[in-house]
């Protein structure tokens, strides 16, 4: 009966919350040997791993598919997987991150597991809320933004969350804490036309 409940709870998550266009979402080219195939980490004593990259000139888009193991009770933070990106520091507005979150299941049949769009600044931070997750399969999460700051974030093509960030992105990462989690495939690219910005970033690099 537990596992039905969940089902009729995320199809009417599902109903609430309409899957995004296909322009939000669609497909783009990748920058190849960008990150590990695999990335593990596994973190039973809530030390805190992480991962990360300054991406490309132009990237609009990426995505990874995350695999939970396991989850570990630590004093008072949850097991939680992140995948996040960061946005730079201007004088009149500070660093924010914007991460989507995944708390592993901690019941005895693994139903608790939620998921999570966060920004975070050194203020706090503020989301769209919580929605189930079910983690007993892979889930693929994919990030689309846009040049005026819109973060979407899909779960596994069921939930969508959008949050703003007020400067550019500019590094990608990933981290585990009180949990095992596996990130595979790790992609990003650009979907659209490519920005001139990059092509002469590109130009003034090999000349110098």
């Amino acid at each position: 009966m537990p596992r039905t409940a969940f089902t009729i709870a995320m199809s009417l998550l599902a109903i609430s919350q309409p899957a995004p266009a296909v322009a939000d979402m669609g497909a783009f080219e990748p920058v190849q040997t960008f990150a590990p195939t695999s990335v593990i980490f596994d973190d039973p004593q809530g030390k805190g791993f992480t991962w990360e990259k300054t991406l490309p000139c132009g990237t609009n888009r990426a995505t990874v598919t995350l695999k939970f193991d396991r989850a570990y009770l630590g004093p008072k933070e949850w097991p939680v997987a992140k995948v996040w990106l960061h946005s730079v520091k201007t004088e009149s507005i500070p660093e924010q991150w914007i991460a989507a979150v995944v708390k592993a299941p901690t019941d005895t049949y693994k139903l608790n597991a939620l998921v999570w769009l966060e920004k975070d600044t050194a203020s706090g931070n503020d989301g769209p809320g919580y929605a189930p997750a079910d983690l007993s399969s892979p889930l693929q999460i994919d990030f689309a933004w846009t040049p005026d700051g819109v973060v979407s974030v899909s779960f596994g093509g069921e939930i969508v969350k959008r949050i703003t960030t007020s400067t550019t992105i500019d590094r990608i990462g990933l981290a585990v804490s009180w949990a095992k989690f596996e990130f595979i495939s790790l992609k990003v690219g650009r979907s659209g036309a490519s920005e001139p910005a990059c092509a002469t970033d590109a130009l003034l690099a090999h000349l110098y």
